[in-house]
């Protein structure tokens, strides 16, 4: 892995794989973000019956300071694929990669600057619906005065966060860090962390759910920028992630916590709490 990596896993069964895990010094492995925004931000539409699955394992592989290098895994029967790139508003081609390709390497990049990326393969059968998004930021090597994994340059340039209710954005802005500070806002993630995960490193609840990011990410296993992690709440703040779990005591990433076949939504909004969530 090239030097001053961090990266994150798709998070499984257990709180403990949302945790970004540190390299050897100078480059960002990248958040996998899901599910997969369309050009206005909302969930992918799933695969038409016949058609490919859509690609699996698309990630950033690595980054310097003008490129961001991507991966996937291969499609059995692939004729080619599409990859999409946006820094803000909609998604714009990109590349056409190969039927055989796996990697694309995006070049000519800012060091600063959030790309989001996306990519869908075309077969005999058709085209398949797009992959889940990745960010990445093109990085500098240097310096690190305090620590946290990533260079005084990168925590000057900063990133995009991208605010999210159920997968939808809602807003983005830019963030930078304090390069004399592991930890800015003190919430217990580092900033090295924050980066990887694509939080806000100077505000301890990124989403306004009334979760920390930190107990988002270490005990709920909940998206620190996504204030409706299992997309249940339908706009309603009282199923977003920090009431489901201050409030009503359900899950924040289950839509039916129970699993008794009534979502916690109807249970609790549709029913006014007569069934127990």
């Amino acid at each position: 892995m090239p030097p001053g990596s961090f990266y994150e896993q798709e998070p499984a069964d257990h709180p403990a794989d949302r945790h970004p895990e540190p390299g050897p010094p100078g480059v960002l492995f990248v958040t996998v973000e899901r599910p997969a925004p369309q050009d206005t931000g909302g969930p992918t539409k799933p695969d038409q019956p016949g058609a490919p699955s859509a690609p699996t394992n698309f990630r950033v592989r690595a980054a310097d300071v003008s490129s961001v290098t991507l991966g996937w895994d291969a499609v059995s029967g692939a004729a080619g694929y599409v990859l999409e790139r946006k820094t803000s508003g909609d998604y714009a081609a990109l590349a056409t990669p190969g039927a055989s390709e796996t990697t694309y390497t995006d070049t000519g990049l800012t060091p600063g600057v959030t790309y989001t990326y996306r990519l869908k393969v075309k077969t005999a059968a058709g085209e398949s619906g797009y992959s889940a998004e990745v960010k990445g930021v093109a990085s500098v090597a240097g310096a690190d005065s305090d620590g946290d994994g990533i260079s005084d340059a990168d925590e000057q340039a900063g990133y995009d966060v991208s605010i999210k209710e159920a997968g939808t954005e809602k807003k983005t802005y830019h963030v930078t860090s304090d390069p004399l500070k592991a930890d800015s806002d003190g919430d217990g993630l580092s900033d090295g962390q924050e980066r990887a995960l694509f939080t806000d490193p100077n505000k301890k609840d990124t989403d306004d759910d009334g979760l920390s990011d930190a107990d988002e990410v270490n005990i709920w296993a909940s998206k620190p920028n996504d204030r409706d992690s299992d997309g249940d709440a339908q706009g309603n703040p009282l199923l977003f992630d920090g009431s489901e779990v201050n409030t009503y005591g359900t899950s924040p990433t289950l839509a039916d916590t129970d699993g008794d076949k009534y979502s916690d939504y109807t249970e609790i909004i549709d029913r006014g709490g007569r069934y127990n969530p």
